[in-house]
């Protein structure tokens, strides 16, 4: 951006100026491509380190303990609440009162959410696009945590390999295969459970149970 005015300026006061083969014009636009190849490139490596670097052999181990579910959704939605409400009409979020502390990692927890709640902002088709969180306490024990939106869903052939490491949807808009790979991994080691539901146009529902006692995750 500093150098093009300068280059600009110079090719204004030469004829049929070419560079690399190219008229200045044509080498111009390529260049300004490149640099955008580059970018989105980097983006993509940054993103699939980032969740590799989850299984590597220095991560510390998973750490147990009691942790308050409101603080710690509203720790996942102050990084990527801006990015999910940028994304969708609206991003509502429903919490029964009262709920038990949950018996959990809290960062790996956190990462759960954040890329459910992004995961689900990518869904959005539509221009009432929305997604819910919502957590209340599970069917038999522990606490369910939901992720839905009312994007475009997802067949089933789908469905069955979206927790696969290296399956995208998304490999041309920077999808690494690895975020809900990493989700279900994350679930398992915190010994709960994560369970899909999808429609093709209407949407998804991810449902994590986390236990809220250490019985429950030696129980797993």
């Amino acid at each position: 951006e500093a150098l093009l005015p300068i280059t600009d300026a110079h090719a204004a006061t030469c004829d049929d100026l070419e560079l690399f083969h190219m008229p200045y014009d044509e080498f111009r636009a390529d260049l300004l491509r490149m640099i955008d190849n580059i970018e989105h490139g980097s983006q993509r490596i940054n993103a699939f380190l980032a969740n590799l670097r989850e299984f590597s052999a220095d991560r510390p181990a998973i750490n147990f303990r009691p942790v308050a579910l409101p603080s710690l959704v509203n720790k996942a939605l102050a990084l990527v609440g801006t990015k999910v409400r940028k994304t969708v009409k609206t991003l509502n979020v429903d919490m029964t009162p009262g709920l038990p502390e949950v018996y959990t990692d809290e960062s790996a927890l956190e990462q759960i959410l954040v890329n459910l709640l992004v995961n689900a902002a990518q869904a959005a088709d539509k221009p009432d696009a929305w997604v819910r969180l919502e957590a209340r306490p599970g069917v038999d024990r522990g606490v369910l945590v939901v992720v839905a939106d009312n994007g475009c869903g997802m067949p089933e052939v789908v469905q069955n390999q979206i927790f696969d490491p290296f399956y995208s949807t998304k490999i041309n808009e920077g999808g690494t295969g690895l975020g809900l790979y990493v989700c279900r991994k994350l679930v398992q080691q915190l010994g709960g459970r994560i369970d899909l539901t999808s429609t093709p146009g209407e949407g998804s529902r991810f449902s994590v149970t986390v236990p809220d006692n250490q019985t429950q995750v030696g129980d797993r």
